[in-house]
């Protein structure tokens, strides 16, 4: 569930375990149910997070999927979607388990690593599977820009919370949507829904 104004609420809910579906049909239907919704807003960037958030939060991940279907399915399957690169270190590893032509599904495990400060060069949503997730939200004032992938300025923390199973937030691309994400449980696992890039947001500072 999540709110107008991106403020995350805690849901408590069963365990997965014990109502969980194929990881490959869940994620072709919610990935199906975007592109039909974004479609009929005509592939309109700016409400891209709120129709990813709004289909995250309907179909209750956390409730109906478990991290360890998706490690299955992972081992035992000869059709996985194309991955991107596995090398990248924003998910230990980052595994697509949908892809469409202009956005793509992620399942993101976490096991050592904490996300540095940064704002996003594409926008989504995404939500918290399994684990705990510390998150803290920036605000940044440039008062210098050196060039295109470089500005000072002075960075503000406003506002830190806690994530869990459930949590849905919205990502909005450009310097509105700044945070940093520290992983408190392990495995954390998040799942998002994001564009490959936004033209209009520039250059993801971080």
């Amino acid at each position: 569930m999540y709110t107008t104004d991106n403020a995350p609420i805690k849901l408590t809910a069963a365990s997965a375990q014990s109502n969980s579906r194929e990881p490959q049909t869940y994620f072709h239907a919610l990935g199906t149910a975007i592109a039909r919704k974004w479609e009929s807003a005509n592939w309109d960037s700016n409400r891209f997070p709120d129709i990813a958030a709004t289909s995250l939060a309907r179909s209750v991940p956390h409730q109906s999927i478990a991290w360890a279907d998706i490690v299955q399915w992972l081992h035992s399957t000869s059709d996985l979607p194309q991955q991107g690169d596995l090398d990248n270190p924003f998910g230990e590893p980052p595994l697509h388990v949908y892809v469409h032509p202009r956005f793509y599904i992620q399942a993101l495990f976490w096991i050592n690593s904490s996300i540095a400060i940064h704002q996003h060069g594409f926008c989504g949503a995404f939500t918290l599977l399994s684990g705990a997730s510390l998150e803290s939200l920036y605000r940044f004032s440039p008062t210098r820009r050196v060039n295109e992938h470089l500005l000072l300025g002075e960075l503000e923390r406003t506002h830190c919370h806690v994530l869990q199973p459930g949590t849905v937030r919205q990502i909005v691309a450009g310097n509105s949507f700044i945070h940093a994400v520290s992983h408190i449980e392990v495995p954390c696992v998040t799942i998002i829904v994001r564009t490959s890039h936004n033209q209009e947001a520039g250059p993801q500072y971080r």
